[in-house]
């Protein structure tokens, strides 16, 4: 089966959702591809409901998403400036927000080819329960994370750092059976007042508790009710482009997230009512491919505070590396910072190089591997996602 579109957004998560309504809001007849049964990515299926990087994001899709939720009461402004909600909510409204602007959206359905004639992808090969199909687009956009689209049409890619090394996965649960005025000390929404700060309050409870966890800066974020998300796990030297390792990673978060509730309800007091209501059904990748692009984003250019005059996102945010080996026990590398820099991505780092229709947006844009550990977080990774959308239906209708 062919099918033809102007514009195919192969990735339905949070960079890949705004790419595919910005898209079709500038009138181009758009597919969006998802593997999994919901969009929104880390927001989502994820349960990453904790976004970064949103207050210099003015006028974009993202401001109409948080306004949203706020308006249905599904979400809240957090510390410093971050945005908590219900991810059930956002799962919802990014349905709503597609469906409007009339995006074709395919879920359950992986990209698993990609037709290249010369410096073009002519074509996107999906397998689903449809069987194989194929779908032909003027402009194509890699928003899989791991830049699976531009690694089958043959695009050079980079990996980890010098050594190979990767960030490690983390996996986002849901509890309850917590009191928030009892929790407090360790509610990582809120913003910090003392010295010592809940993470590190919470560490020390689960230390007590007897169940050390492998992150070593685990959270605790209020969401509603008594419901609060828990993040207290890294899977370290596994890669998401190896389905083994992907499946060893979330076997094994699963099973210290369970062991982490466990042994703090046994404490008692406090923790007498937690219950572990869900893991997050995809794991979080923080690192996967970075595609060769036009221009590549570095770790000098935040330095810098480099501006371009083709600029698609304005990033502040501080060089975010989290531990790449089990035995740092510090939770974070020294390659990494907590200066808050504000910098700029050309459309550039976002083009593939060598080829004429295909872009890239989320964090597989081109950059290198400390840029890449600052402009992944969501906040960015809507704005690349919901400008990338506009110029490729800008291009596809030849502007």
């Amino acid at each position: 089966m062919n099918q033809e579109y102007d514009v195919i957004v192969c990735g339905g998560g949070v960079s890949g959702v705004c790419a595919a309504i910005s898209a079709a809001r500038c009138g181009a007849k758009t597919l969006l591809i998802e593997q999994t049964n919901c969009l929104g990515g880390t927001w989502t299926s994820g349960l990453v409901a904790w976004m970064l990087d949103i207050n210099n994001k003015s006028g974009f899709l993202l401001n109409e998403i948080t306004e949203t939720l706020q308006n249905r009461d599904c979400g809240r402004f957090a510390r410093g400036g971050s945005f908590i909600y219900q991810p059930e909510a956002m799962k919802l409204l990014l349905d709503e927000l597609c469906t409007a602007a009339g995006v074709h959206v395919r879920l359950c359905s992986f990209v698993c080819g990609a037709v290249r004639k010369e410096n073009r992808v002519q074509a996107i090969e999906v397998i689903s329960k449809s069987g194989r199909e194929r779908f032909c687009g003027k402009y194509v956009i890699d928003a899989t994370g791991d830049g699976d689209v531009c690694a089958l049409a043959g695009a050079e890619f980079e990996m980890g750092n010098d050594e190979g090394l990767v960030q490690p996965m983390s996996m986002f649960a849901l509890v309850d059976g917590l009191c928030r005025d009892e929790l407090k000390a360790f509610d990582n929404s809120l913003e910090y007042t003392e010295a010592i700060t809940p993470k590190q309050r919470f560490r020390e409870e689960i230390r007590r508790a007897g169940a050390d966890c492998s992150q070593q800066e685990p959270a605790l974020y209020y969401l509603f009710n008594d419901v609060f998300l828990m993040t207290a796990n890294h899977q370290y030297g596994v890669y998401g482009t190896n389905a083994e390792d992907l499946t060893l990673a979330t076997v094994s978060a699963r099973k210290e997230i369970n062991a982490v509730v466990d042994s703090l309800r046994a404490l008692g007091g406090i923790w007498k009512n937690l219950r572990l209501v869900a893991t997050a059904p995809s794991i979080g990748v923080r690192e996967g491919r970075r595609i060769r692009g036009e221009y590549t984003v570095t770790q000098e250019d935040i330095y810098a505070l480099r501006e371009f005059p083709d600029s698609i996102c304005t990033v502040s945010f501080v060089i975010d590396v989290h531990s790449l080996k089990k035995d740092n026990e510090l939770g974070y590398e020294n390659c990494g910072d907590e200066i808050e820099r504000t910098y700029q991505i050309p459309l550039r780092a976002a083009i593939c190089k060598g080829f004429d229709n295909l872009f890239m947006t989320g964090r597989c844009i081109c950059g290198d591997f400390c840029a890449h550990a600052s402009y992944r977080v969501s906040g960015n990774a809507a704005v690349l996602g919901e400008n990338i959308g506009k110029a490729a239906a800008w291009a596809a209708r030849g502007e």
